[in-house]
């Protein structure tokens, strides 16, 4: 099916096929040649098990051998036959095999499917004449109803019908075009007949200057003009059909009757559309071969990975025509391997002056260099050409040592494993009965009867019938979480969110990082219903002991339905987090019979999806399952789904189709005796570059030359041990040789998903490309962790963010480093400080006369932010005192104080809500800590910078304008009283008497100062090896707290005495 030819005679098995050419892939999938898209990384990624159906993604496919005839694996069932350039199509066996289009299927797949083109609704006699005339039948005499034989010819012309008539009665291509044969017959000659006319449909096809005739209501051309000059004679039924269907597959109109997608190509002359990758495949898909005279192959080349370029042309070839055995590219890399070409831009020391040319020739000063010239310095047998199988030295002493000195086995060398015939003859023929499954005896009451186990692609009593079905390989990723076990469950299912099939696998990055699944997900009736769409949908579950945590799903349509089978190509990473997604903003409402969840898929568009109960179904989860049913899951497991049967996840220590079994954790634990090993370094042991050893001209020599000197660098130079240049690192082994290995300081092994691996835009790097099993994170600047988790820059120093990796979590205090030492101390001494503090502060405000201004009830202040607004409010307070004089109400503000104390307990909470609100828990497996870190978006760190500048300016701009206010209304009240002074002069001496209420708020802010620019000016805490500048910074903001009683009772005349007077009458108390 989609192979380009129409093998059902009415042709609806390249009907929809269209839909296949017009396909694109994203930029990270590869597409193969029929249209399908498979993820990029699976291009080449190995030749035994392809991932496209055709098997285009691995450069020069083989054929499998013919045991895939009795081998129903993934390989052989799901996999059809890609087009060879230059060659005929072959024909696909079913199994994996292909064959030329005269060879013969192992599994004669060749013969049935030639049989439905003879199975018509014509007359026993004349399909049975017809039968043997065409070739399709190898005897010359047809029965008749009396039993006498007499000659096909004859007996067609007897039976079959007057004049003109069609065989067979339905259309050999495109639903339009048959065959018309005319009585007499014409060509009679050797029992053989050809057709007379070939009718098709006259707007769908093209014939430009052919002679048309009207024959049985159709359009019609001359065979033997078009056609049968092809031949010299009658070719037989086969060819014959198989050329027709070429002229007219390429003449007649598509289902599109325009090329408007810009993937599609039109043919010269004729409707017929193509795929722009079909352009210079080798393969000629048009009739005039145009398709294959494109020149501007290189705009086609969507990814860089559809097709290879040429280095030294702009030539663009199709991956079809890469190692065919034909030479495209001007100097011939198309037909190198991919290590060939990967030799040509990477030159590697063991293959140079090994008497093997690797490297094409290279262009240097007028000369061609390759790895062979020039190898005056390169000794014949040195460590690489030992015993290499090739004489490097003119005697061949470097291949002394090795089994033979021709390099060659003769063949008694080769041990023989071919048993005798009698050991592996069998009489039984059991397992082939079976077709693609295996046959087992089953025991009945009387005899034993032969019974066929299928494989999920196929169906019968003996497994004689393909499944309509969803192949489904999958390959596993994960960003972290590589000591974790996962549960992955696949479900096929409607657009209703009915259930299909499911199956489901375990998951270990340890273990099965490279694996990749091949699945079978069947549809529920057979054939599938056709007016439904169906997708794919995965969940993924973290096993623990003793629940699941629902991490994340992926979520595929279906998009050509049409297809009996679909075969499908993803790989899939497992997220750091679980993705939950709130109610309010999940556009879809489920009814309370399930959750929206937003699934991944292979586009960046966001997919919400209603995940339903057990016993539920539907887009948005409105239908119940009938006949209702319960799930039968085990405690702690989890059940998706109820109907047809319950569909369990199994935690961590269970196991089966319904949980109920006990599964033992298996634990792998290597235990190595610990050893003390010295090393003493010596300076002169460095590994030098060769600018640093060598002089210039040898040093920008190119490198094809100038790595032949390499074994010569070691032997002049007798204390040199090693050496380095941008690519290589050598070392001078005992014979004076240079052993190089290749060391590219560029490379980077980037995680393959880091979300969640690394915080604030930190850079995450794995210890493998693969299967990694730790990742490390470079942190921007002001950053610092082992996620990046902490932030040193502006209002968000904090002490965990100053001393987290300070601390050590097993030692106890004596073992813990200065600065933690020094902080705990510092912490006491500041603990002490705010006591007495805080008690002398009491004391004095206690007192009466301290309470004769208003209500000055001093709170010790829970936080920094809340203190400072407290101060603040007593400055508005002394302010509304001086300005209501006489008529200050005392009890009034006692009361609206009390408010105001609770009230603005609420208000600076709420604006500092966001801080609670945007911290969450990681875990640092480096260093076995869980870490509960701020994770701000854009928008919460600009509200969260102008929150502290608010908190931070606004109280002392409030308490500076209240003191303002307190002064310069006093003094216009003793200046109305004392006019012999003027209003500057009494300004002046309030100033001096009340310079207290300038001096504590100016105070504050000189306090918090310093800790300001620490944190601000001196830039931020590039890394927790420097603590000591942030740690002064952080501790200097806690300094006006820490001096209530400096700051507010010292500056104060009326505070002051208070506290004397407290003093003295302790004093009295005492003696």
């Amino acid at each position: 099916m989609c192979d380009g030819k129409e093998d059902c005679l009415n042709g609806e098995d390249e009907e929809q096929c269209w839909r296949l050419e017009a396909n694109q892939c994203d930029e990270n999938e590869y597409r193969c040649h029929n249209g399908q898209c498979i993820p990029l990384a699976f291009q080449n990624d190995g030749i035994l098990n392809p991932d496209c159906m055709d098997r285009t993604d691995e450069v020069k496919p083989i054929s499998y051998p013919k045991k895939c005839i009795h081998a129903p694996a993934f390989r052989c069932e799901e996999s059809s036959c890609y087009p060879i350039p230059g060659k005929k199509p072959p024909f696909p066996c079913g199994d994996g095999e292909c064959v030329g289009p005269h060879e013969k299927c192992n599994n004669n797949r060749h013969l049935y499917a030639q049989m439905p083109i003879l199975t018509t609704g014509m007359k026993e006699p004349c399909w049975q004449a017809m039968h043997c005339l065409t070739g399709q039948q190898e005897r010359n005499e047809c029965s008749c109803v009396e039993g006498v034989e007499i000659p096909c010819i004859s007996m067609a012309a007897y039976r079959c019908p007057l004049d003109y008539f069609t065989f067979p009665e339905i259309p050999i291509v495109s639903n339009h075009v048959y065959l018309v044969y005319k009585r007499p017959f014409m060509n009679d000659e050797g029992n053989t007949i050809e057709p007379s006319y070939i009718c098709f449909g006259k707007d769908l096809c093209t014939v430009p200057n052919t002679i048309i005739y009207e024959i049985l209501n159709r359009t019609c051309i001359d065979y033997d003009e078009e056609i049968g000059v092809m031949f010299s004679s009658y070719p037989g039924w086969n060819t014959m059909l198989k050329v027709i269907q070429t002229v007219f597959s390429s003449i007649c109109a598509s289902p599109l009757t325009e090329c408007p997608h810009p993937s599609l190509y039109r043919c010269n002359d004729t409707s017929k559309c193509i795929s722009i990758h079909r352009l210079r495949d080798g393969v000629s898909d048009c009739q005039l071969n145009d398709d294959e005279k494109y020149t501007n192959t290189c705009s086609l080349n969507s990814n860089n990975m559809d097709r290879f370029r040429c280095s030294d042309e702009n030539l663009c070839l199709s991956m079809l025509t890469i190692q065919n055995g034909i030479i495209d590219c001007l100097n011939g890399e198309d037909e190198m391997s991919h290590f060939e070409r990967h030799l040509q831009n990477h030159i590697i020391i063991q293959y140079v002056c090994d008497g093997i040319q690797h490297f094409l020739p290279i262009e240097i000063n007028g000369r061609n260099e390759t790895d062979e010239t020039e190898c005056d310095l390169w000794k014949g047998n040195n460590s690489y050409t030992h015993c290499n199988s090739v004489w490097n030295c003119p005697k061949g002493e470097d291949e002394l040592d090795s089994m033979n000195s021709n390099g060659s086995l003769s063949s008694d060398q080769i041990p023989t494993y071919i048993q005798p015939v009698a050991a592996v003859k069998s009489e039984r023929t059991i397992s082939y009965k079976c077709h693609r499954g295996i046959g087992v005896f089953v025991r009945t009451s009387n005899e034993s009867v032969i019974k066929c186990m299928c494989p999920p692609s196929t169906y019968g009593y003996y497994c004689q019938y393909q499944s309509q079905r969803v192949s489904l390989t999958v390959q596993v990723r994960s960003a972290t979480d590589w000591l974790s076990m996962f549960t992955f469950v696949f479900l096929l299912i409607t657009d209703q969110n009915e259930i299909e099939s499911y199956d489901y696998r375990y998951y270990s990055a340890i273990t099965d990082c490279i694996l990749k699944w091949n699945i079978y997900l069947l549809y529920r009736t057979r054939p599938k219903d056709a007016s439904k769409n169906y997708s794919v949908r995965i969940y993924v579950y973290k096993r623990e002991a003793t629940a699941l945590e629902y991490r994340t799903s992926w979520h595929y349509p279906l998009h050509f339905s049409f297809l009996p089978v679909h075969r499908m190509a993803v790989q899939i990473t497992i997220p750091s987090l679980a993705i939950i997604t709130r109610e309010s903003i999940c556009p879809l409402d489920c009814n309370k019979h399930g959750s929206c969840i937003v699934a991944n898929s292979n586009t960046a568009k966001k997919i919400f999806l209603c995940r339903c109960h057990p016993g539920w179904y539907g887009i948005y989860c409105q239908y119940a399952e009938k006949p209702s049913t319960t799930c039968s899951c085990a405690p702690n497991s989890l059940c998706i789904s109820s109907y047809p049967v319950s569909i369990c996840v199994c935690p961590l220590g269970r196991g089966g189709p319904k949980c109920w079994i006990k599964t033992d954790v298996l634990q792998d634990m290597n235990i190595y005796k610990s050893t003390e090993t010295n090393i003493l370094v010596h300076s002169q042991n460095r590994c030098s570059s060769i600018n640093d050893l060598f002089n210039s001209s040898l040093v920008l020599l190119h490198r094809i030359r100038r790595i032949k000197y390499y074994h010569w660098f070691c032997q002049k130079h007798h204390d040199l041990m090693c050496f380095y240049d941008k690519i290589d690192m050598c070392l001078c082994n005992d014979k004076r040789e240079a052993v190089c290995i290749i060391l590219d300081q560029n490379t980077r092994y980037i995680c393959q998903d880091d979300s969640g691996n690394c915080e604030n835009g930190g850079e995450c790097f794995q210890d493998d490309l693969q299967c990694p099993s730790r990742a490390i994170c470079r942190c921007p600047a002001c950053f610092h962790g082992s996620k990046c988790q902490f932030s040193t820059k502006g209002f968000s120093l904090s002490l965990d963010n100053i001393l987290g990796y300070q601390i050590r979590p097993s030692p106890g205090l004596t073992n813990q480093l200065n600065v933690v030492k020094f902080s705990l101390v510092l912490v006491v001494v500041m603990f002490f400080i705010g006591t007495f503090s805080g008690i002398f502060s009491a004391m004095v405000f206690i007192q009466k006369n301290s309470r004769k201004v208003g209500s000055v009830d001093f709170l010790l202040r829970t936080c920094v932010n809340y203190g400072d607004w407290l101060n603040a409010s007593v400055a508005i307070e002394r302010a509304l005192t001086v300005i209501q004089g006489i008529h200050f109400d005392k009890e009034k503000s006692k009361r609206i104080a009390k408010w105001a104390i609770v009230l603005l307990f609420f208000i600076i909470a709420t604006t500092n809500l966001h801080d609670p609100l945007n911290r969450r828990l990681i875990t640092d497996e480096d260093e076995q800590r869980t870490w509960c870190i701020i994770r701000y978006s854009s928008l919460a760190e600009t509200y969260n910078s102008v929150s502290q500048i608010v908190h931070f300016s606004l109280p002392f701009a409030l308490n500076i304008i209240s003191s303002l206010i307190i002064i310069v209304n006093i003094a216009r009240a003793r200046s109305r009283t004392q006019k012999e002074q003027t209003l500057k002069k009494h300004i002046r001496k309030q100033l001096a008497l009340n310079k207290h209420l300038f001096i504590s708020p100016i105070i504050l802010v000189l306090l918090a100062v310093p800790g300001l620019i620490i944190s601000l000016i001196s830039g931020c805490m590039k890394t927790d090896r420097e603590p000591w500048l942030p740690l002064i910074g952080y501790f200097i903001s806690f300094v006006p707290s820490l001096l209530v009683f400096v700051v507010f009772v010292l500056p104060s005349t009326t505070y002051k005495a208070e506290f004397k007077n407290i003093l003295m009458k302790m004093y009295h108390k005492v003696r």
